[in-house]
């Protein structure tokens, strides 16, 4: 309330730095620009005119913009296609050449959302101090993370002071510990052992990122990346290979995924990579077929989406997570007999307020 807001003139969508020094330097200044937030309010006006627009008709199918985004026929990026529609004094020939190469989007669906959105007004609230943190890579997530308890950051879902609590860090690592050991936070005192196999050449030795963690005994590989969150009473024989890493849930739950794993729609089964390999031949090495996989014969047959795909169990024996990068440790019969989630149902019978108090409880111990 209260807050004074600036006329939008412009807005650059990941531009390249060139671009962004030559047309968005702060006034004043050789090596500032302007950062949006990513944080939109839409009034009343502006809702009335998207829903304009997703009753349009989707070009080449019967459907309209809405029942092609439903039916997975049609997608767009809020950022990109529509508030660049919504800048204003745009033809719509400016903004068509503008999107060209970058826009899945048809001409003639590209048309009908600058028609119905480019009449309105775009404006912004300047903040004078702000800190961008970037959550958008698995690799991204630890240095965030360690930056957000550096600068004293607390959830505002957390309903304790204890939960409020942000992690004892004295400063922020440089790659959350990248070329040193562990980053290790918000873990029972004690109980979590942590260390890296030898061998790793200086210099060379990717970041580590341990949380919420308790009586948890894990080698890790030499150099590669790991991220282990939520673990209880993990212990492993064996080394981790790189890059694997460990989300702990309720009810002894264990996600595995790698660095390179995608849960997001991809183009073909062959696209979709899984613990380090295609995740057809994932598959094939341990006797499974899609359909053991994902529930509906649609998603099955498709094959292309992990974030669907009933991979993770319960834990009651080593094996059950070696199985994920070690084929020869896989057990058919176990885990068919398991019940199984997809990722999709773990977050969403997840809740950020228990996993906040968690974090406080682990840190009193």
């Amino acid at each position: 309330p209260g807050a004074s807001t600036l006329s939008v003139a412009d807005f650059h969508q990941k531009s390249p730095v060139a671009t962004l020094r030559k047309e968005c330097l702060v006034p004043g200044t050789s090596d500032k620009c302007a950062l949006d937030t990513g944080i939109f309010s839409l009034n009343v006006d502006w809702c009335l005119a998207f829903f304009r627009f997703a009753s349009a008709a989707a070009a080449a199918t019967a459907m309209t913009v809405m029942e092609a985004v439903d039916e997975s026929q049609l997608n767009f990026d809020f950022y990109l296609e529509v508030v660049t529609a919504s800048l204003p004094s745009q033809t719509q020939d400016s903004f068509l050449k503008r999107l060209a190469g970058t826009s899945q989007l048809t001409e003639a669906v590209l048309g009908a959302m600058h028609g119905c959105l480019s009449g309105l007004e775009l404006r912004g609230a300047p903040l004078s101090d702000a800190t961008f943190l970037h959550f958008g890579t698995l690799k991204e997530f630890p240095q965030a993370s360690a930056d957000a308890g550096f600068c004293g950051l607390v959830p505002f879902y957390a309903a304790s002071a204890a939960a409020q609590s942000p992690p004892p860090l004295a400063s922020s690592p440089s790659a959350a510990g990248g070329g040193a050991g562990p980053t290790v936070v918000n873990c029972a005192a004690g109980s979590v052992n942590v260390r890296r196999e030898d061998g790793a050449v200086d210099g060379l030795v990717d970041l580590v990122w341990v949380e919420m963690c308790a009586d948890v005994s894990v080698t890790l590989s030499a150099a590669g990346f790991h991220m282990l969150v939520g673990l209880n009473g993990v212990k492993l024989p064996r080394p981790l290979p790189p890059g694997i890493c460990l989300d702990g849930r309720p009810g002894g739950v264990v996600a595995v995924y790698c660095i390179d794993t995608s849960f997001k729609q991809a183009k073909s089964p062959e696209a979709v990579f899984f613990c380090g390999q295609p995740f057809p031949s994932w598959l094939q090495a341990r006797g499974l077929l899609a359909a053991d996989v994902w529930s509906l014969p649609a998603e099955a047959a498709a094959a292309t989406e992990l974030w669907s795909a009933r991979l993770f169990r319960k834990v009651e024996d080593p094996k059950d997570l070696e199985g994920f990068w070690e084929a020869s440790s896989f057990d058919k019969e176990r885990f068919l007999a398991a019940e199984r989630f997809s990722l999709a149902q773990l977050n969403a019978s997840a809740s950020a307020l228990q996993r906040a108090e968690l974090r406080a409880s682990l840190r009193a111990l």
